[in-house]
């Protein structure tokens, strides 16, 4: 698929590694003809504006237009004191945890950011993420209660009849439940309890189990701190990529510093837990998205396997197609957005009926969201007469 200038460029600095060549193809792409604007848009969509910001800073500090720099300066500035703020705050609840006996493990945002990019200030993330074990959510859930946090109703309180429609056709489809605290600096703090990573839809899903035997200690702003081992961190990445249909950007650029910053990964393991999790198609395609899009290693035999399977090659062009398009082209609430996620879905498990509860649960979504929308008349489209 071929890009826009914008976006081809957003592509070659989305990432922490940067070649010769690669520089080389920044340099030329600023000579262009550019919509800065749009590339500061798609920049912050897609969840990728520091990196743009790092990139350009150190391959080309002087070629945007002085009121660009500065935006994307501010824009910079505010995710750093947004990340630091939350992790912070994280530092905060493991000590809550640890000082109640209730194991935990971060994951995603702030650890994500430290340990894949190699720093804090380069991956944005909105909330914070933990996992539990499932016996312990009514001691973790009473912590959280006591230390200012508050459960995240699934309706707004005006809601009314369509509510019981809206909750049976959106019934939760995870194991977890959000939680927001005031943080007192005019930044919230969401965060989100886990006992389990995948969806319930999602057959054959990771089991939290293992993932717990095979934790590892990571040093986190001087501390240390219990994470997910980096096989099973890319495994979960490419399974949260499939499910999110891998937008925006930031999905595939976790993936790709991953196989940046680990080149020991253990591959034959990888590709055998892959399969045995019936998930060969989409691990595969995760990798083909970072290769291919973002040019992060993968070892010989691992990359044919990623461009030799035909499915993957279909569900590449899928991706591609609305990769770096708008969110109100992407994710909506018409029947005509619902078919491309549902094809999407039949095709991305090895298995066709593997498939077939996302595709129920998706269809379901796009209901309960159109009841939603246009609560004031369940049959009638807001903003009709």
């Amino acid at each position: 698929m071929e890009h826009s200038s914008e976006a081809a460029l957003l592509l070659s600095c989305a990432r922490t590694q940067i070649d010769e060549e690669t520089a080389t193809r920044i340099r030329r792409l600023v000579e262009s003809s550019l919509d800065w604007s749009a590339l500061l848009g798609l920049a912050r969509e897609q969840m990728v504006l520091p990196l743009l910001y790092r990139s350009l800073s150190e391959v080309v500090p002087n070629a945007a237009p002085s009121s660009v720099q500065e935006r994307l300066r501010d824009g910079f500035r505010s995710n750093v004191k947004n990340n630091l703020l939350l992790a912070h705050e994280l530092l905060d609840l493991l000590d809550r945890f640890d000082q109640n006996n209730i194991p935990v493990v971060p994951f995603k945002g702030p650890v994500a950011a430290a340990s894949v990019y190699g720093d804090l200030r380069l991956r944005p993330f909105v909330d914070l993420d933990v996992l539990v074990h499932p016996e312990d959510v009514t001691d973790a859930r009473s912590l959280l209660l006591s230390q200012g946090f508050e459960e995240q109703k699934p309706l707004p309180d005006h809601f009314d009849q369509p509510a019981s429609w809206y909750l049976a056709l959106t019934e939760p489809a995870s194991k977890e439940q959000a939680y927001v605290r005031d943080s007192g600096q005019k930044i919230p703090v969401p965060l989100e309890l886990h006992w389990d990573l995948t969806p319930r839809h999602f057959q054959h899903p990771l089991d939290p189990t293992h993932l717990w035997q095979r934790l590892r200690t990571i040093t986190f702003l001087d501390r240390q701190v219990h994470a997910f081992s980096p096989e099973d961190t890319l495994l979960y990445f490419c399974i949260h990529g499939t499910l999110d249909q891998w937008w925006p950007l930031r999905l595939i650029c976790d993936v790709s510093e991953l196989l940046y910053g680990h080149p020991e990964l253990d591959w034959k393991w990888l590709m055998g837990e892959a399969k045995r999790l019936r998930s060969e198609r989409l691990f595969l395609l995760g990798l083909r998205l970072a290769h291919e899009l973002l040019e992060a290693p993968l070892p010989a035999s691992v990359r044919e396997r990623a461009y030799s399977h035909g499915a993957v090659d279909s569900l590449y062009e899928k991706v591609t197609q609305w990769l770096l398009r708008p969110a109100s082209e992407v994710a909506g609430y018409s029947i005509t957005q619902i078919y491309p996620l549902i094809a999407y879905n039949l095709q991305v498990r090895d298995r066709l009926r593997d498939g077939l509860g996302s595709c129920i649960y998706h269809i379901r979504q796009t209901l309960g969201a159109f009841i939603y929308h246009n609560s004031h008349c369940p049959f009638k489209i807001r903003g009709e007469t």
